[in-house]
């Protein structure tokens, strides 16, 4: 991935590609082409202006506009940090790479609230990578909230070694996040794990479609996911 580009600009082309619109443009396209205009010259502190451009819009393109700006405010148009996220999910899905804590470990939101609007905005976005990559997100954020909580040299939304998810994960043991985990693994699965592609094989496909399999709610299959990242699963 090359970095010299403005970095929002890369995020939203690691997504989806540029949003072009030819001849004949209607009012939509032209709104959603001065939001990517404004996107692409954006920084993490004023992104969200370029939401006004499409204010209004419900085009799936808009909301891969707003799903990108969610993810330049949280700081992932920072060089280093959409690379550390990238490379994860790249290593993921390779024979012997990395595993799925360390993927989910860099993906993480500062606030569950924020997460979970970017989850829904990416959802309608109908874009696979939009919606996985903000499922894990959504699933990142539970654990990132969870490490904050017994981990006072740690901020949420902050990169989690293996070790920090894994404590994490430790202390949701009540329940109270598995029906939304299972939801975030509904939708990342069904995304990103799609039979024949290369990522089926990976090792974090290999996590979401066991929780799935050995599931049978959300709230069950939250709390598959849970003991299978952290291989405790009887």
């Amino acid at each position: 991935m090359i970095f010299s580009q403005n970095c929002a600009k890369v995020l939203l082309t690691m997504f989806v590609g540029s949003l072009f619109f030819g001849c004949g443009e209607s009012a939509e396209d032209r709104a959603i082409s001065e939001a990517q205009d404004c996107l692409d010259h954006s920084t993490q502190s004023n992104a969200t202006t370029c939401l006004s451009f499409i204010d209004g819009v419900t085009t799936k393109e808009s909301y891969i506009i707003r799903c990108s700006v969610h993810y330049i405010e949280q700081g992932f148009g920072n060089p280093e940090k959409l690379s550390n996220a990238y490379e994860a999910m790249k290593s993921s899905s390779e024979s012997g790479g990395s595993s799925t804590l360390a993927m989910i470990g860099q993906l993480a939101f500062n606030d569950l609230g924020k997460a979970r609007t970017a989850s829904s905005d990416c959802k309608l976005s109908e874009n696979a990578s939009m919606i996985t990559f903000s499922s894990l997100t959504v699933i990142a954020t539970n654990l990132s909230v969870a490490a904050a909580s017994i981990d006072a040299a740690y901020q949420t939304g902050g990169a989690m070694t293996e070790e920090q998810a894994t404590a994490a994960i430790q202390t949701l043991a009540d329940g109270s996040s598995d029906a939304e985990l299972g939801a975030a693994v509904v939708a990342a699965e069904g995304a990103y794990c799609k039979e024949g592609t290369s990522n089926a094989e990976s090792q974090a496909c290999q996590d979401l479609e066991a929780a799935l399999g050995n599931g049978t709610s959300m709230e069950s299959i939250g709390q598959q996911l849970r003991c299978q990242l952290t291989k405790t699963c009887s």
